[in-house]
């Protein structure tokens, strides 16, 4: 018998439609808005899930002064990780919105999963009785 997995009300397995994860990561910018364009878009591109990650920059930036240059706009720009990585961070408030944002769209059917790190995945998962590991069933 072929493995079956169940995220939320579908059924993944051989013959059923793939499920499609929109990746969000952190392309967001750490701005709340673009976020919930995003979920928007995944739903209307036909994904059945969007994945954002989630994590606090000061627990996995190996040292406060390390710095990292990059193009962005034509333009070089040298910056310290920590900063960079802060800039994208949402707060408690901002994840919840992004939830209820996902919630409110249940029937189109989407899901949001999150690539937890650190600590904050423990307190993802002991505050959001719908989560599953890594994965929000919505």
């Amino acid at each position: 018998m072929a493995a079956q997995i169940r995220i939320g009300e579908r059924l993944i397995e051989t013959g059923n439609p793939p499920f499609i994860i929109a990746e969000a990561g952190i392309n967001h910018n750490g701005e709340l808005a673009k976020a919930l364009s995003m979920i928007r878009l995944a739903k209307i591109s036909g994904a059945d899930a969007i994945k954002f990650q989630t994590f606090k920059a000061a627990e996995f930036v190996s040292g406060p002064n390390q710095v990292y240059t990059y193009k962005s706009q034509g333009e070089t720009v040298t910056e310290l990780i920590l900063e960079m990585f802060q800039r994208y961070e949402f707060s408690g408030d901002d994840w919840e919105r992004l939830k209820d944002a996902v919630i409110k769209r249940i029937y189109t059917r989407i899901s949001s999963i999150s690539r937890l790190f650190g600590t904050i995945k423990s307190q993802v998962l002991s505050t959001h009785p719908l989560s599953c590991q890594t994965q929000f069933p919505i």
